[in-house]
């Protein structure tokens, strides 16, 4: 299995059958006090044993072989202090020379050249990892669905009594056409409208959960990422995998927000249509929290991704408005010419 989705396995075992030993790449052995005795390729270490003075009988099994040697039972008898001579000698020799420090093309070939398996079965095998590593961090994603409950809780109170029927229509015509200059544009807008306002706190509010809460999902895993790199796995099914791993997460924020927001502010329009909004907002929010926990080291991904959605609420057009926006950047251009 290991061969085929290119999967690195280690394990610690003793005394495997010769069938399971054959199946091994490298191994390590270690004598009592945990010093190296031997560490190599597989199909070397008879080989090793016997430049140092044991040969291997023909009804033996190699494992049970090499570990009566650590333990002092084969002739000649050997101490663990003498065996890690002899490894660390043979390190600076030919054996040494032959297998750890040459290129793996100059070495002798031990199972033959693998091929890469296709890019969906690794992203298969990244969607499982991502699965397994959610089942042990339950504790946190409990609190990021606990934080979005409470954050649709405090808003739902806030708004409950005033907040989406606060809507006092504009002046009317004749008045605000009798009112001086610029200050018209004043007298046109509604005289009490709260809808930027909470449609800018909600924002905010998915916007900030979502975000920290994704930045687990690459964050953590930097390192795996770079050593499967390195072995020549799909970088294409690392992220897939893993984006569709963490994807019930992303449907679920939305749905625990509106089930303390939804009743308690009873805002306009159905369940369904503020649930598909907001899946919007997470799915934009998780996509920031990826690219922030790629980009920037864990102890600034906070506060990195805090910054970027303040900044994306600021430019969303409600407060301030895409005109302002627009007259601000005309203004810019305008500088920038002169």
């Amino acid at each position: 299995v290991s061969v085929s989705v290119q999967v690195l396995v280690a394990a610690v075992i003793h005394q495997p059958r010769h069938e399971i030993f054959a199946a091994l790449d490298n191994v390590i052995f270690l004598c009592p006090g945990g010093r190296v005795v031997y560490s190599g390729p597989t199909c070397a270490a008879v080989s090793y044993f016997e430049s140092i003075g044991y040969r291997l009988p023909a009804t033996t099994n190699p494992p049970d072989f090499f570990m009566d040697i650590i333990a002092g039972d084969v002739a000649p008898s050997a101490t663990p202090d003498s065996l890690v001579q002899h490894w660390e000698a043979a390190k600076a020799g030919d054996f040494g020379r032959q297998w750890l420090f040459s290129s793996p093309s100059a070495r002798p070939a031990i199972n033959g050249k693998r091929s890469a398996a296709p890019v969906w079965n690794q992203a298969l095998l990244y969607l499982q990892q991502c699965i397994i590593q959610q089942k042990r961090e339950l504790f946190f994603i409990a609190l990021d669905m606990g934080l979005v409950l409470v954050g649709g809780l405090f808003l739902g109170v806030a708004f409950s009594d005033h907040g989406f029927y606060g809507y006092s229509a504009p002046l009317p015509e004749v008045v605000w056409k009798a009112c001086p200059g610029k200050l018209q544009d004043k007298c046109k807008a509604p005289t009490q409208d709260m809808l930027p306002t909470i449609s800018a706190m909600v924002g905010l509010v998915m916007a900030l959960c979502g975000s920290v809460a994704s930045l687990r999902l690459f964050g953590d895993v930097k390192i795996h990422y770079y050593r499967d790199r390195a072995r020549g796995s799909s970088a294409v099914a690392f992220f897939i995998g893993r984006m569709v791993g963490h994807l019930p997460n992303i449907l679920l924020w939305p749905y625990v927000f509106l089930l303390a927001f939804y009743p308690i502010a009873r805002p306009g329009g159905d369940f369904g249509q503020w649930y598909a909004v907001l899946l919007c907002f997470m799915f934009t929010a998780a996509s920031w929290g990826y690219l922030i926990s790629i980009l920037f080291p864990e102890k600034l991904g906070y506060l990195a991704a805090v910054i970027a959605m303040l900044g994306q609420m600021m430019f969303a057009g409600s407060n301030p408005t895409l005109p302002i926006l627009r007259s601000w950047v005309a203004e810019l251009s305008a500088g920038w010419r002169c």
